[in-house]
């Protein structure tokens, strides 16, 4: 049986909380909506991370499969000849030799699909990873693979592109293009769950030849002796293996991706939380009139005994409850707003590191990690309502009852900043806010963040574009760039490189630009590459004809005239190093730095720095020339080259493409397309954060427009008496849009000076110091122009309606009120 206070407690939770929720629905909703929305991006966020990460770890196990360690040596491989001498060491069992590699299809409709192609050895495979096909498991590779054109697909690729056993696949190849013959469907079980099923499996040596890696591998995955330990034979490998080799559990490969997107994740976990802070101004906000407009009610309680501590926690309990309830709705709401973002995320991530990132199942998180977003929107909500609970509770009977229809808030803590701003004002408008200034306060405050944010987002990619526009401006000069087909021309790594003896055939075309007697194409080597620990990105150039000015480089030390000519003059191994690598690694020009290679480590000298955003984390240049003998590498990832002297440019364009496009899968654009596709490209890239800017807009119209609506409730006989000396209808509509709208152009002022100093701050500090490249902040009009045309915009949709409402009240319906 319920004791008698227990009673009371409920019948005042009863009155207080639950039938304020049914007389009031529209604030109720707004509150429920402004805290869900902001849990929702956290969640929406958080799953998106976990998303990526959870796909990292898939497809290294899938492709590790049984393997304990594996070795490896960066994009470039390493000699076969070291397979031996790591199967021959101590404690191994097996030495399974694997080229594994990012391949491009070349099939109509599905030109420049990334796939990735596994090459392995299937006399070993069995002992590391096991295959299956439509009915049996595959008993007798040789069946499969006796012809070096054979390839097995996936169950998924092959619905994807309506193949079957026994169909042509062609595929882009150092030659241009190889058409394959498929042997196989694979069935969705280890590897083939690997990367959404976009895998081709082929046998070692016809992978090598596709993929220009002659008597090479990418790793070798290793099975031990029963009973060793993975350390000892680590040791004992390290003793044998130059030292730019790693040696690896699979779960560590993962980790390595992992930390790569890392600060990529923590922007998008920073941006997110913004939406809950603004989230939380909203019930604030709401929660002031509220309680404001419950004072009778309040006097009721405290005139009954009900004691002001418990009639604190009663609107406290008010707050968490909406609180739980707006918590759970924003965890459904965050895994649907992932499902709409995962592609466009995953698309902006793998642009940015050069890497395919591919998301095959959605991570919606632990009930604990739901539990802990739960309890961030009660926590907030509680938050939120403190400060009007305190002033609340604290309320005389006496006082509460006094019929106070202007609902005065003017002891906050906003007021004497408010006051200074706006005392003096003869417009109407101006005194009405200022009659209630911690609601016009907060209005504006939610504005100013949800205006401040936007102008940040858009402050943040507008300088970032600019920077990346220019530095493709000054290093992309040529008429035309020319490479295996590729949907992103400005990223090379995103197609299969082509055998350096196409340079040849391309300069034979006619009108081709011949300097010197030299041709004009040029060849450009881009590889990834461990150094330190850390993987960044080393280009080989072709040395340009000697009537070129190297301005193929962005200089920041040296220049075109003397650094340039260097690199491919003087004696040894000279480079030059990106600012972000001057930055991770902490070097200057005339150091020594270590570069692995696959016979052996090298020394090379530092002579220039360049603006270079191929990585983020660094970027080594150095000649083509030197690279090839170097590396054993004869592939090069784009040719660019100049038309001749009254040649037209897209007529030579038409000539590539109708001697080497059907039959070698070659492309070529000029340079016109190759900037505007960089410029789509860049804009695509932060497009994603589009649904980030709507939420927290959207939370700032919400809380305007629904103070504003009890506004024109609260001052009905207000505006009763203004009809009767004279304001017609339409002025008091007009009355109630200005007031709207200063608050509007208030929060726009307000947001653009936020915004611009929060990207300021974003981009000098946290990107250049967390992405590694040298950014420049930059004041564009845009941004200011954006944020200011929504600020009016939201403010007049906010006050729209409620003008309406004011203007239809009747003299006699307002005085009677």
């Amino acid at each position: 049986m319920k004791s008698e206070p227990t009673k009371i407690f409920l019948y005042n939770l009863k009155l207080f909380v639950f039938r304020s929720w049914i007389n009031a629905p529209v604030r109720t909703i707004l509150i429920f909506l402004g805290m869900a929305f902001g849990v929702a991006l956290i969640q929406s966020m958080h799953s998106l991370n976990t998303s990526v990460t959870r796909s990292f770890q898939e497809n290294i196990t899938a492709m590790s499969g049984k393997a304990a360690l594996t070795v490896s040596a960066g994009d470039e491989g390493f000699a076969e000849s070291w397979v031996d001498r790591i199967s021959a060491t101590l404690g191994i069992q097996t030495a399974v030799p694997v080229v594994e590699s990012r391949g491009f299809l070349a099939l109509k409709n599905f030109e420049g699909t990334g796939v990735s192609v596994l090459g392995v050895d299937l006399l070993k495979e069995s002992t590391i990873r096991s295959y299956k096909t439509e009915d049996h498991m595959i008993e007798d590779p040789l069946v499969f693979f006796n012809q070096p054109d054979s390839v097995i697909i996936t169950r998924e690729l092959s619905k994807k592109l309506n193949l079957k056993v026994n169909d042509s696949l062609p595929i882009a190849s150092k030659s241009g293009k190889t058409v394959l013959k498929i042997r196989g469907i694979l069935e969705p079980e280890g590897p083939a769950l690997a990367y959404g099923g976009s895998l081709l499996l082929m046998d070692i040596d016809g992978a090598r030849v596709v993929l220009g890696k002659e008597n090479k591998v990418d790793r070798v995955d290793l099975i031990l002796t029963p009973g060793t330990q993975d350390k000892e034979v680590e040791d004992r490998l390290r003793k044998i293996l130059p030292s730019h080799f790693e040696i690896l559990k699979p779960a560590a490969r993962s980790e390595q991706l992992e930390e790569m997107v890392a600060a990529f994740q923590k922007m998008l976990s920073a941006f997110s939380s913004v939406a809950l802070i603004i989230g939380c101004l909203l019930i604030a906000n709401l929660s002031s009139i509220a309680i404001a407009q419950r004072r009778k009610t309040l006097s009721i309680l405290l005139a009954t005994g009900i004691r002001p501590r418990v009639l604190f926690w009663m609107l406290i309990l008010d707050s968490t409850i909406l609180g739980v309830f707006s918590g759970i709705f924003g965890i459904l709401l965050g895994n649907g707003l992932t499902g709409l973002m995962i592609d466009k995320v995953t698309e902006s991530m793998s642009l940015q590191f050069g890497m395919p990132i591919i998301v095959t199942r959605l991570d919606a998180g632990k009930p604990s990690e739901w539990f802990l977003f739960i309890a961030m929107g009660v926590f907030s909500a509680m938050a939120s309502t403190v400060f009007a609970a305190m002033r609340a509770s604290r309320v005389s009977p006496l006082e509460a009852m006094k019929n106070d229809s202007a609902v005065n808030l003017t002891h906050t803590p906003f007021h004497f900043p408010f006051k200074l701003f706006l005392n003096g004002t003869t417009f109407l408008a101006f005194g009405n806010l200022q009659r209630s200034p911690q609601r016009t306060i907060l209005n504006t405050l939610t504005l100013t963040l949800g205006l401040g944010f936007t102008t940040l987002l858009l402050t943040v990619s507008s300088s970032f574009q600019w920077k990346i526009t220019r530095w493709f401006e000054t290093v992309l000069r040529s008429d035309l760039i020319i490479s295996s087909y590729n949907r992103l021309p400005q990223y090379p790594m995103l197609a299969q490189p082509l055998d350096e003896s196409m340079k040849k055939n391309l300069s034979s075309v006619e009108g081709i630009k011949h300097v010197d007697h030299e041709s004009s194409v040029m060849g450009l080597r881009m590889i990834k590459m461990n150094y330190s620990g850390k993987n960044i990105i080393l280009k080989a150039y072709d040395e340009p004809p000697a009537s070129y000015h190297y301005d193929v480089f962005d200089f920041v030390e040296g220049s075109p005239e003397t650094t340039g000519p260097a690199l491919f003059k003087t004696q040894g191994l000279p480079v030059l190093v990106s600012s972000g690598f001057v930055n991770q690694f902490h070097v200057k020009i005339n150091d020594q730095i270590t570069l692995p290679t696959p016979s052996g480590e090298i020394q090379a000298t530092i002579i220039g720095v360049v603006t270079d955003f191929a990585s983020p984390v660094g970027v080594i240049l150095m000649a083509r020339s030197r690279f090839s003998k170097l590396w054993d590498d004869h592939l090069v990832n784009l040719f660019s080259a100049d038309v001749g002297p009254g040649q037209s440019v897209e007529e030579v364009r038409a000539r590539i493409e109708k001697e080497f496009g059907a039959s070698q899968n070659i492309t070529a654009f000029t340079n016109k397309e190759m900037r505007t596709s960089v410029e789509r490209t860049l804009v695509e890239s932060f497009r994603f954060l589009d649904s980030i800017e709507f939420l927290a807009l959207l939370i700032a119209l919400m809380s305007l427009w629904s103070t504003t609506t009890i506004g024109v409730l609260e001052r009905t006989r207000e505006f009763g008496m203004l009809r009767a000396v004279g304001l017609n209808r339409k002025g008091i509509r007009l009355l109630i849009l200005q007031e709207s709208l200063i608050q509007g152009l208030l929060g726009s002022f307000l947001g653009i000076g936020l915004g611009l100093g929060g990207g300021y701050l974003l981009i000098t500090y946290f990107l250049s110091r967390q992405l590694g490249w040298t950014l420049n902040f930059r004041f564009s009009y845009g941004p200011t122009g954006v944020t200011l045309t929504l600020g009016i915009c939201v403010a007049m949709i906010a006050g729209l309606l409620p003008a309406i409402r004011a203007g239809k009240i009747t003299i006699r319906e307002a005085l009677y009120e």
